[in-house]
């Protein structure tokens, strides 16, 4: 509790509190990969969270968007995120993580609330990246310079239906790729009467990050949106996840 008050200028709100015991460590370091991850603001929040685990040779990285605000929107993250963590502990792949927390979660609301999610799992031995796309957060490489979108078909969120199915995508990284996911409270966030972020100036702001190591880079990228909205508040909140690609050369010559 000492290190905690520390941190905290004043008081989280119970939302907050909650969203924040669940987040896993801020970065990881590897030899064939390096990950980092920021969200925002600190003090309130709206159902946005990122979570992460490495298991051997396997990285699964989701990041989150729960439907609503406040206490509700933590709640229903808090049980999204417990749900694929009993499934991946289980032994459980990215599609029975997906199906377990969206059958909690229609169990609970009856489809009145969702989670939109994002799942990913890295094969450290090829570099092959499985997902399940699952609503609103985006993925996008930056690759020699130039920041892309990764175009996977999108799926129900969590919970809408009763025994949803989901199906796997998959597609490849090389060394040196970068891979930036954000939540729609980043891609969407827009000024009164001015373009979403994620329409062009995200993608500066992610180009302008190619020499800052990840955890730097997340930094960049929340810093730059909190820019482009100059004096304003952000309308929601926004996670920002950054994980770099080495390569299995560098993962063995560790």
């Amino acid at each position: 509790d000492r290190y905690r008050r520390a941190r905290r200028r004043e008081r989280l709100s119970m939302a907050a509190e909650l969203q924040w015991e669940l987040l896993p460590g801020r970065s990881v370091a590897h030899p064939a990969f390096h990950l980092a991850g920021q969200l925002e603001p600190a003090y309130t929040v709206a159902g946005d969270h990122f979570d992460w685990s490495l298991d051997g040779d396997r990285l699964t990285v989701t990041v989150l968007n729960g439907d609503g605000t406040g206490l509700a929107a933590s709640l229903l993250t808090v049980v999204t995120v417990n749900a694929m963590r009993n499934a991946r502990r289980s032994g459980g792949g990215l599609t029975e993580q997906a199906e377990l927390a969206s059958d909690t979660l229609h169990y609970q609301h009856r489809g009145h609330r969702y989670v939109s999610t994002l799942l990913l799992e890295l094969d450290l031995d090829t570099g092959r990246v499985r997902a399940v796309d699952a609503g609103s957060p985006h993925v996008l490489r930056l690759r020699g310079g130039t920041v892309e979108p990764i175009v996977l078909d999108q799926q129900l969120p969590l919970g809408m239906f009763a025994e949803a199915r989901y199906d796997l995508q998959e597609f490849a990284l090389l060394p040196g790729d970068r891979l930036f996911v954000v939540s729609d409270g980043v891609w969407a966030a827009g000024p009164s009467g001015a373009e979403p972020y994620g329409d062009r100036a995200m993608a500066r702001a992610m180009r302008s990050t190619r020499l800052q190591p990840a955890a730097e880079a997340v930094g960049t990228v929340m810093r730059e949106l909190h820019a482009y909205h100059v004096d304003t508040d952000l309308r929601g909140d926004a996670v920002v996840i950054c994980l770099d690609w080495h390569g299995v050369r560098g993962r063995d010559a560790e």
